[in-house]
Formats: C-alpha cells, structure tokens, sequence
C-alpha cells in the first residue's frame, strides 16, 4: 500500500540517519521544514497526498493535522518532554519502531478498515467488522453452550455492542483476538480462529479432569505455571465442516504466532468428546499436554 509520510518535526533537527530511516519506510515523504507552513493559506501550503500519515512531535502539530483529517503518529523523545502528546492513539519513542507494516496499520485503524492477517491455501483471515454480526450470531447458534468456539460470552441481545466493543479495543491493545475467516474466492463467511489469552478458570488446572484436553503447539519445555503462551480458537461454520479447515487455519495461526507474535507456546483447550476438532488439532502439529 502506498502511503506517503508527512514528518512534521518542529523540536529537533532530523539527522541524515532519520532521514535515512523515514525515506526508507515511505517512497514518498513530504519534509516540513517550517512549523508556520501550516499556518499558510491552502493554496500557499505544498501539495499533499491523500493517502497521507503525519509523524510529529508537538501538540500543535496533533491539533492542526488532526483537524485536517490525517492520521497522526506522534514522536516522544528527549527535546519535547514537555509536550503532552496527546490526542492520537499512536505514539512512538524512537524512529527504528516505524514500519510499512506500521503505517499501514496506523491507516487502516484511522479509517476503520479491518486488517488481513494472513492467507491460507484456501481462505484469508482478516479482523472482524460490525458486518460480521449475523454470521457470528448463526456461527454460535451452532455451538453447544460450552463449546469454545462461541465469540459471544454475554446476554443474549448485547451481541451487537459485545462486538463494537470488541473490535474498537482488542485488537489495536493486543495486537491479535478471534479473526473471521472467509473463502478466497468467493469471500464466503467460514467461521472464526485466533487466539485469546488463557481462561482464567481453566488456565492452571488440570483441564483433564473436567473433560477437557489441552494440546500443546510449540518446541521445547513448557510451564503451564510460569511459561508466557496464549489459547488458540476456533469455529468452522455448520455447513463447512469436515473439509479440512480448521486444521489448514491451525497450522497458519500457529506460524502467526511465533513469527510475528513471538510467542512460542499455543495451547489448544477442546472438550474431550469433540473428537474431530481434537483430532484436527493434532494432525496440525499438536501434542496433548498431560499436567
């Protein structure tokens, strides 16, 4: 995607290093050497690009580019300590954290554009979108209530604001949820998969017990009591169900998870009798931890 980045710096100057970093990161950079630029009438001011992300560091700037309807990242470092920077969700503390796959992020938030994660031989994953409801809705209906793959954990009739809320908090704090996962040649709604962290009722307790396993993704020793690792879901729609799915989102979600997550420990948490979810969990790659 191309994104052009508009560095409005006004407290320090960049060294040809930043520079370096920013021209890397976007092939069109608009350089603002003047603050007061802004300040101009529209027609005095340089040509700027619609697909444009600012990068500053003052308030002044946050306010201005902000009422220009640009999507603003703001720059904390040593020379502008007394700047509030606030104003925009995104801050960072040194250049080195600006990506392309940053920006992109940064933009598709601003415009409230769902992000593809990943593709798979057959699907694509993408992060959930208040068009999603009714499928969601139908994709529960046809879980049993225990069934971990139910999104919805409240009331019935809150669904509609469980998912606002879901989608405006999870993924822009965490970094990762449930994705909704569709067919790529048609964009057929297929069910749900991610990752969640570990259930707080279930998470230290020998699930076994309570007709549950936990089936393990990752190399090395695991701590259940001390090692870091997340819970992988998911939910295959009624009508698509033994072709192969899950175990094809499976093994996409757990290369996600250690390559891009850096996470290297997945548990899987599937009720003991459903056996074709458990049985595609493993040919995924999964061993049945024992506690």
């Amino acid at each position: 995607m191309d994104l052009t980045l508009i560095t409005d710096i006004r407290k320090i100057t960049l060294t040809s290093f930043d520079y370096n970093i920013i021209r890397s990161i976007s092939k069109d950079t608009i350089l603002l050497q003047v603050a007061g630029d802004l300040t101009k009438p529209s027609n005095q001011l340089p040509a700027l690009p619609e697909k444009g992300i600012v990068l500053t560091d003052s308030d002044q700037g946050i306010r201005l580019w902000t009422q220009k309807k640009y999507p603003v990242i703001a720059y904390s470092h040593k020379k502008n300590t007394q700047e509030e920077l606030t104003g925009t969700p995104w801050l960072i503390l040194s250049l080195t954290a600006l990506s392309e796959d940053y920006l992109t992020e940064v933009w598709f938030r601003f415009h409230k554009i769902p992000l593809q994660i990943l593709r798979t031989q057959r699907c694509y994953l993408r992060e959930l979108s208040m068009k999603d409801l009714p499928e969601l809705i139908s994709l529960d209906a046809d879980q049993t209530p225990d069934s971990p793959g139910r999104f919805f954990k409240g009331n019935p009739g809150s669904e509609e604001e469980y998912l606002s809320s879901y989608i405006r908090y999870q993924y822009p704090f965490f970094g990762y949820g449930l994705y909704g996962v569709y067919q790529k040649e048609t964009g057929e709604f297929l069910g749900i998969a991610g990752f969640y962290l570990p259930d707080e009722n279930h998470g230290k307790e020998n699930d076994q017990n309570d007709g549950w396993l936990k089936i393990l993704f990752g190399e090395g020793s695991f701590d259940t009591q001390g090692d870091d690792y997340l819970e992988i879901g998911y939910a295959v729609k009624k009508s698509v169900r033994l072709k192969g799915y899950a175990k094809e989102w499976i093994r996409a979600l757990i290369d996600h998870a250690q390559d891009t997550l850096h996470m290297n420990h997945i548990i899987a948490r599937i009720p003991a009798k459903n056996k074709a979810s458990v049985k595609a969990a493993l040919s995924a790659g999964g061993t049945l931890l024992v506690l």
